[in-house]
């Protein structure tokens, strides 16, 4: 019997450099890294995080995920607006960076939503976070894998169709 395939790498090994990825005890951190640029996400941003995120999912000891950007102006500024003007000459590429894709929801309408809890103060933004991540990690394990497997639920039923529609509808449409 082989080793066990389904498991975390270690963070260095992953060569990212649109992202900056670290893990620490049970946490892992996924740092937006274009702070010249307000860490606008371009493909590259979009395909290294999708390797994180699958990374941190395998590494069993992994309980908390926290994303971050780094600077001191923007998590994430959106879209990369000058590699989208590409799409105007072939829009059907815009169908394949939208797989690579993830919506940016600004913290107060995030907030208004009920998808995070908290919005502070820069200043106060790492004391929350080990506060946090602190509470659970710490926490009952059935408690977090049963809320992750109905979010899982939830955004299979209809995020995955609502956004593949979009994704066919801009791509043809997109001038």
């Amino acid at each position: 019997m082989t080793g066990r395939q389904f498991v975390g790498r270690v963070p260095e090994t992953f060569g990212f450099s649109a992202i900056r990825y670290e893990k620490s005890g049970s946490r892992a951190t996924i740092t937006f890294n274009r702070p010249e640029v307000l860490n606008e996400a371009n493909y590259q941003v979009l395909s290294e995080m999708n390797q994180a995120l699958k990374d941190a999912s395998w590494d069993d000891s992994v309980g908390v995920l926290v994303l971050t950007g780094a600077g001191e102006r923007a998590f994430c500024a959106g879209a990369d607006l000058r590699e989208q003007e590409q799409f105007l000459e072939r829009p059907r590429d815009y169908w394949k960076w939208m797989v690579e894709f993830n919506e940016g929801i600004p913290a107060q309408k995030a907030l208004e939503w009920g998808f995070i809890i908290w919005v502070v103060p820069r200043a106060e933004l790492d004391a929350q976070v080990d506060e946090v991540v602190d509470k659970l990690i710490h926490k009952f394990p059935g408690k977090s894998r049963y809320t992750k497997q109905q979010l899982n639920f939830w955004r299979d039923l209809s995020w995955h169709p609502t956004i593949g529609h979009g994704r066919g509808w801009l791509s043809i449409h997109q001038k």
